[in-house]
């Protein structure tokens, strides 16, 4: 995804077969079909940070429902692949202080963050799940 260095990646994984990878990179999928090659797909490009998130889930997904930090499935031959895409824009934000990493220095006067994390009787995340065919991308 980034050609000036290494980004941060939210998920990075390989295919089931071959030598393929597919990454997570600021909430949108892309697919490397070889790891020393420079032809990087993009599979998915409706990502917005904090809002929209595909192939990793939301808080709510993440801890109580999938209970783990990835939202994407290969086929066994690894040419196809389901996806899930995030969507909170209907879900309320919690702002919660930030006063560091422990092992930092911690601030005197915290920043205020934001989480979008759904409470009883308001609006879920919208969850669509889609289907991508890496032998075509």
């Amino acid at each position: 995804p980034d050609e000036d260095g290494h980004p941060y990646l939210l998920h990075a994984a390989w295919t089931p077969k071959g030598h393929a990878l597919i990454m997570v990179y600021n909430y949108d999928i892309y697919y490397r079909p070889s790891p020393r090659g420079r032809q990087v797909y993009r599979v998915s490009k409706t990502a917005v940070p904090g809002v929209i998130s595909n192939g990793v889930p939301d808080w709510l997904y993440e801890e109580e429902i999938l209970t783990h930090n990835t939202a994407l499935w290969m086929s066994e031959d690894g040419h196809m692949m389901l996806y899930a895409s995030f969507n909170d824009s209907l879900v309320q934000e919690l702002r919660f202080p930030w006063y560091g990493i422990a092992e930092e220095e911690q601030q005197l006067y915290p920043d205020m963050r934001g989480l979008r994390y759904p409470k009883p009787n308001t609006k879920n995340p919208v969850v669509t799940l889609f289907v991508a065919d890496l032998a075509d991308p």
